[in-house]
């Protein structure tokens, strides 16, 4: 065949076995016993016999005769459903009886007007004028190597390049002409599905936009044809536009790449999954019973876990059942975490002192051991922050003191008990009482149970009756500022006892005179009026006039040079007060004196209720505070 450069037209041909039909039977005796193409210059293609046009090209024929006759044997061509037949070429040949023939015929171009499949036969003519035709044919294809026999704008020789069909302008039958598949589309015109994404190249080209030679044509994880499958945008990444791609939605996140918020907690996916790593397909990831949304944008709680404030509670319960602050463990700052105060204690996590006793829930669970929900834990009659805060009285306890009247009792009759204090070789009786502070002292080591109580005072008369108080029925007691002014007499007279007792004194006299001296006391003694004026100071009564020093200032002369342990204990917080500035906290009291703080709540309950120190509450704590240093606004409103 010749070079395909120097060819100016190609001719294809097809072998079949089809009937060529003479004009005339064959003569009796002659029978052409084959036919065929012999070359050279067929096209290596599949399915066909395809000749060049502008190529040589030679058929054989195979004759057998029982007869001798000369005749013209010619190659004829006839062009598909044209009944037109034309002599392509002719030859002589002789044909002997018993000897079969074989004569071949050259065809050195083909007719430049004759292309397209036909068929090609031969017909022998003998000297008489008859016609012997040959009985089969051989199909070809002549192509032209410039033009397209199937008119696909490619021409017949780019085809046999490519390995098209020639005869058929979409080979693969995928819906694209060869030409636009080759020229346009890039895609292979011999095979349907050039991306193999299991659309047909046609289809992704006239249907859905996709391209036909990529799987994937929005390169979002996702082959085109399972973007259909799925109801997603073969040619959009995103779209439901929520962040992340098709294929990270369904193959990563199993979340509906169709919708930007799967759970339709108010979270696109993309943020759940990328900023705030919750679950984007359950709308309570923490399964705490806020949606993810409401925890980071209203509540700023953890979306990821259930309690964020770590208090035993839920978020989601604290904030619909409890009211609660879903990120702080104590609500109302009690002491007690939340979960503690539903869970265990059954009190209030929104108030701090559910019993509203003066206590808090937290003080009373972990110090006081009381019942945060009963305002009297042991019934006494007096609330816990009562006991605790005024009186020093145990609120575990009714009778704090085991004596056998109860607290209640003991603090309505003005008699909080007894106390018995050696110091030194002193023995100091201190009796609280509705009056104020009495202090004995003696120098002995033994003890005088002194039970008074003031029931005869009234405030026509402040005398009191000494038949029904004192210790000497015959009406040598003293009064009690005479009893003040007996003790004062003694802690003058002698300012070390501890150095008088071994100096030869007689302890049994001692005794007595320890024992006579609170019912010998000479109330006409010069030193009474100090005495006098000594408790007006102690207990804030201006009795010595306008223009004489204020009460803190007075009782600073009187007990300046005295050592705070012969001082009576509202001696001692008056002294306290007048160091610094007529007021102090109570607990600032607490560490200046070293008492416990149960007994400085008790006594300074007692200097509260006798108007010589005030108690100003200041939140969790009490400003003790001389009345004559409280400001203006501060005083009781019905104070003259």
């Amino acid at each position: 065949m010749r070079d395909l450069a120097e060819t100016a037209v190609v001719v294809c041909l097809l072998l079949s076995s089809v009937a060529f039909t003479g004009v005339h039977a064959a003569p009796a005796g002659v029978t052409v016993e084959d036919f065929a193409y012999s070359g050279p210059g067929s096209v290596p293609l599949e399915d066909g016999l395809f000749l060049w046009q502008s190529s040589s090209h030679e058929f054989t024929v195979t004759v057998s005769t029982t007869v001798t006759v000369e005749a013209d044997v010619c190659l004829v061509a006839s062009l598909s459903g044209v009944a037109d037949r034309r002599n392509l070429t002719c030859k002589a040949v002789s044909l002997r009886r018993g000897v079969t023939e074989r004569t071949s015929l050259s065809v050195s171009s083909w007719p430049v007007d004759v292309h397209g499949v036909q068929s090609v036969g031969v017909v022998f003519s003998t000297e008489n004028g008859s016609t012997i035709s040959s009985t089969s044919s051989v199909t070809v294809t002549v192509l032209q190597a410039n033009a397209s026999l199937d008119n696909d704008s490619l021409t017949d020789e780019r085809e046999v390049a490519l390995g098209t069909d020639p005869t058929v302008a979409d080979t693969d039958g995928d819906g694209l002409d060869d030409g636009r598949e080759v020229e346009i589309h890039d895609t292979a015109p011999t095979n349907p599905d050039t991306d193999g994404d299991g659309l047909v190249d046609g289809s992704e080209v006239t249907v859905y936009g996709t391209d036909p030679t990529d799987p994937d044509t929005d390169d979002d994880g996702l082959a085109d044809v399972d973007e259909l499958l799925a109801d997603t945008s073969p040619t959009t990444p995103d779209t439901d536009g929520d962040g992340l791609t098709d294929g990270m939605e369904l193959d990563t996140y199993g979340t509906d790449p169709t919708v930007a918020d799967t759970d339709g907690d108010g979270l696109d996916d993309d943020l759940e999954c990328a900023e705030y790593l919750t679950d984007p397909t359950n709308s309570d990831s923490d399964d705490d019973g806020l949606g993810d949304a409401l925890e980071i944008r209203t509540y700023d709680t953890d979306p990821r876990g259930a309690d964020t404030d770590g208090d035993g509670l839920d978020d989601g319960v604290e904030v619909g059942a409890y009211g609660t602050d879903p990120t702080v463990a104590d609500t109302d700052g009690d002491g007690l975490d939340d979960g503690a105060e539903i869970n265990r204690f059954g009190t209030d996590p929104t108030v701090a002192d559910t019993d509203d006793d003066g206590l808090d829930d937290g003080a009373e669970v972990t110090r006081f051991n009381t019942d945060p929900t009963s305002a009297d834990t042991e019934g006494d009659g007096l609330d816990d922050g009562a006991e605790v805060n005024r009186f020093g009285t145990d609120p575990t306890s009714a009778d704090t003191d085991g004596d056998g009247e109860g607290d209640a009792a003991e603090v309505s009759t003005g008699i909080f008990g007894l106390s018995w204090v050696p110091v030194e070789g002193l023995l100091v009786v201190g009796l609280t009482l509705a009056g104020g502070i009495l202090v004995l002292s003696a120098r002995s080591s033994f003890a005088i149970p002194f039970d008074h109580r003031r029931t005869d005072t009234s405030p026509e008369d402040d005398s009191p009756d000494h038949t029904k108080q004192g210790l000497d029925p015959g009406g040598s007691h003293a009064s009690d500022r005479d009893v003040d002014a007996s003790s004062e007499r003694d802690l003058d007279a002698s300012a070390d006892p501890l150095e008088e007792a071994p100096g030869g004194a007689d302890p049994s006299k001692d005794e007595t005179e320890a024992g006579d001296g609170l019912a010998e006391t000479d109330t006409d003694d010069e030193s009474a009026p100090a005495m006098e004026g000594r408790e007006d100071a102690t207990r804030g009564d201006s009795t010595t006039g306008a223009d004489s020093a204020g009460p803190v200032e007075e009782h600073a002369e009187e007990t300046a040079s005295v050592p705070p342990a012969f001082l009576s204990n509202t001696e001692r917080v008056l002294a306290l007060l007048r160091d610094n500035d007529g007021q102090m906290r109570q607990s600032a009291i607490v560490d200046a004196t070293d008492w416990s703080k149960s007994k400085v709540s008790r006594v300074l309950s007692e200097m509260d209720e006798e108007g010589q120190v005030v108690k100003v509450d200041i939140g969790r704590s009490n400003l003790i505070v001389h009345p004559e240093n409280l400001p203006d606004g501060a005083k009781p409103p019905f104070e003259e």
